[in-house]
């Protein structure tokens, strides 16, 4: 049976099963943390011997499975699709990398960012000096801003609030009604990355330096908890999950180039993975606190089985 479901699974190319390389300590502490944390992580591999790959695995699990060639893989809200940009393609696919397709394409040969609308029908991208939203279903597409190099951008679940870094270091707030961005946005300060947690009270801000994560408050800018790199190490590409309690990042030269999960309410990281070329990580949470397991995963991969064609 396992030998009929691997080849079976094995038509879906590609895909590619691997270790994430943690030691016995690190992962049992990731599997303590699947407890408390039922969640998926999506996330981009490259390097010198690899092109860019969209990959995913289950928290505490020892393994990730390769989706698709590509890069800045972000959830949807409900965890039921991931965005990515192939070249200056915007694509989607299910969570088990079924259905792949084109949305819409940027002008820029190397677009820098995106992230689904928190509404679902739209994946927002940047295009050169544009922000631009793109219809799920009808791929027709709009101008959000004008003159403005977006690096990084994330919404409030309720999709009401916006924060962008914009080249230069920059970063603004803007607020959203009805899909609509109002202008002037609102200096949040220097940073690389934009990060908001869920209830869109707070956001991230690296200062520049990348020694720590700042979470700061919207409204006033306070900041009400550092979290420091993981042995000093500097951080990166920190983005908020669906869930308040969770954030990830990855360390960076002269640290491992990997991927860890913090938890906002101790400020603790735990190591998902140790391969040395993990980047762009997002990370969706169950609502429930426990997601479902490979098992379920690879069936659905393999069957469709109440997955929906995005």
């Amino acid at each position: 049976m396992a030998l009929v479901l691997a080849v079976a699974i094995g038509r879906l190319e590609p895909w590619r099963v691997e270790r994430l390389g943690l030691s016995r300590a690190e992962r049992r502490r990731a599997e303590q943390l699947a407890g408390e944390c039922g969640g998926w992580l999506v996330f981009q591999r490259e390097s010198e011997r690899r092109p860019e790959s969209i990959c995913v695995a289950r928290v505490g699990s020892g393994f990730s499975v390769q989706l698709s060639p590509g890069r800045y893989p972000r959830w949807s809200a409900d965890g039921r699709q991931i965005a990515f940009f192939i070249g200056s393609t915007v694509c989607v696919m299910t969570a088990e990398g079924r259905w792949r397709r084109a949305v819409a394409v940027a002008q820029d040969p190397e677009p820098r960012a995106l992230v689904f609308h928190p509404s679902g029908q739209e994946i927002w991208f940047t295009d050169g000096d544009r922000l631009c939203a793109a219809e799920l279903r009808e791929g027709r597409v709009r101008t959000v801003l004008t003159n403005v190099v977006v690096r990084g951008l994330a919404f409030s679940l309720d999709g009401r609030r916006l924060a962008v870094s914009v080249s230069g270091h920059r970063m603004y707030a803007f607020s959203v009604n009805d899909g609509v961005v109002v202008t002037p946005g609102r200096p949040l300060g220097r940073g690389c990355s934009a990060a908001v947690a869920p209830e869109g009270d707070l956001y991230t801000d690296l200062d520049g330096r990348h020694v720590c994560i700042r979470l700061r408050r919207w409204e006033n800018d306070e900041v009400v908890r550092e979290l420091p790199g993981p042995s000093g190490w500097p951080v990166d590409n920190e983005s908020w999950s669906n869930r308040r309690r969770w954030l990830v990042a990855r360390t960076e030269v002269p640290g491992p180039v990997d991927i860890w999960v913090y938890d906002t309410t101790s400020g603790a990281a735990v190591r998902l993975t140790a391969t040395g070329d993990a980047n762009r990580p997002h990370l969706w949470v169950a609502p429930s606190g426990a997601a479902h397991g490979w098992l379920r995963w690879w069936w659905r991969r393999w069957v469709g089985s109440g997955v929906a064609k995005p």
